[in-house]
């Protein structure tokens, strides 16, 4: 099983980025919503959860692809779905921003959302040969 280096990094980064996200919504979303100064109701709350439901599916999808071939025409619907989440992730991200600049938390989550999504883009438009 051939294994490119780049993308078994891309893949597991991504992973456990999206794990991370995906365990803090689904186990502690009262306080992740509190933290971004959201409201905690009970619905918002479900959303939350479901968000990180989401996130958590998608990590264990990347974890379980990081070994094969990603790039060019190789996993492209995998690609392509990876680099538009994040991608469309960075925009709401810097949008969420106050006119005051980033704050911390901000900064935690768009800069490896940033990074991620260049490196996807990379991936995603050159070939993995």
């Amino acid at each position: 099983m051939p294994t490119d280096v780049k993308t078994h990094w891309l893949m597991s980064s991504s992973a456990i980025v999206l794990a991370v996200i995906g365990i803090a919504l689904s186990f502690l979303p009262r306080e992740c919503l509190t933290l971004a100064g959201a409201d905690a109701s009970p619905r918002v709350v479900v959303l939350a959860q479901l968000t990180g439901a989401m996130a958590l599916a998608w990590a264990i999808l990347d974890w379980m692809s990081r070994g094969q071939r990603i790039g060019g025409i190789y996993n492209r619907p995998l690609a392509l779905a990876n680099w538009l989440h994040f991608l469309m992730g960075s925009l709401a991200l810097v949008k969420m921003t106050t006119p005051e600049g980033f704050g911390a938390l901000e900064v935690a989550l768009v800069v490896p959302y940033a990074v991620l999504t260049i490196w996807w883009a990379v991936a995603l438009f050159t070939s993995p040969v």
